[in-house]
């Protein structure tokens, strides 16, 4: 959802009642915010269509507010044909200028080890879709009968050893990368498969660690404290008679 009627991304209502690529938040995503000022401010239907903005917010013929459907939407994910190098970042965000996501995914050098050998052939069954969303989870299922390049209208964050999105392919870790300058990429080969992106944060996970023992140890100490209070009391002993 893009609501053209607001300052989309100065204004939290539409978010609070839709999925929408718009909203305030005082520390974006600094690429995020580059596709903004560079694109998004701009209206460039190519990059709204590659976000998978299913629908823009209009203000009606009487004041009243219209919802537009858009029919380039790209879902949320899909193969593309073919791919292009750029050099680095700059080159990288000025490509999605010109450029159409459901022919192209713009990928910089740094990530070209990820598509060595990678040659893609036109498969008009393979398919992609979505079969489950969670704030932290996104499952995927796959089938195609040559290797095809997926792109995801989600954003690629990838942080080594701290909080950070993981795919698995078949239950298995894979490497993604960046397309479209913000977006999420990955190689899948041919078959039918099963792919998670699961964010993954070790510093919870290491607090949640440390919040089950305790857990563990205060239970332990209420039983013991229980215990203790209705053990059976021990009778008295008898004086010694003369």
């Amino acid at each position: 959802m893009f609501n053209t009627t607001v300052s989309p991304f100065n204004d939290a209502t539409t978010s609070y009642h839709h999925a929408s690529i718009g909203g305030y938040h005082g520390a974006k995503l600094r690429r995020y915010q580059d596709l903004i000022e560079r694109h998004l401010s701009q209206n460039n239907l190519a990059v709204l269509n590659m976000l998978n903005t299913k629908y823009f917010i209009v203000g009606g013929p009487s004041g009243e507010l219209v919802a537009q459907q858009n029919p380039g939407a790209m879902g949320n994910a899909w193969f593309v044909p073919a791919f292009k190098m750029v050099k680095n970042a700059d080159a990288e965000i000025a490509a999605l200028q010109d450029f159409d996501p459901a022919k192209t995914a713009i990928i910089a050098e740094n990530f070209a080890p990820a598509l060595k050998g990678l040659k893609i052939q036109p498969d008009v069954k393979a398919r992609i879709r979505l079969t489950g969303y969670a704030p932290d989870e996104l499952s995927y299922e796959s089938e195609a009968s040559r290797p095809q390049l997926a792109v995801f209208s989600d954003i690629y964050y990838v942080n080594p050893g701290e909080s950070a999105w993981q795919a698995y392919l078949d239950g298995k870790p894979v490497a993604h990368f960046r397309a479209n300058y913000v977006l999420r990429a990955l190689v899948l080969p041919a078959g039918k498969h099963r792919l998670t992106f699961r964010f993954e944060s070790p510093l919870y996970q290491k607090g949640e660690t440390i919040a089950l023992i305790c857990s563990l140890a205060l239970l332990l100490a209420l039983g013991l404290g229980v215990f203790w209070a209705l053990r059976p009391a021990k009778n008295p002993t008898e004086p010694a008679k003369k």
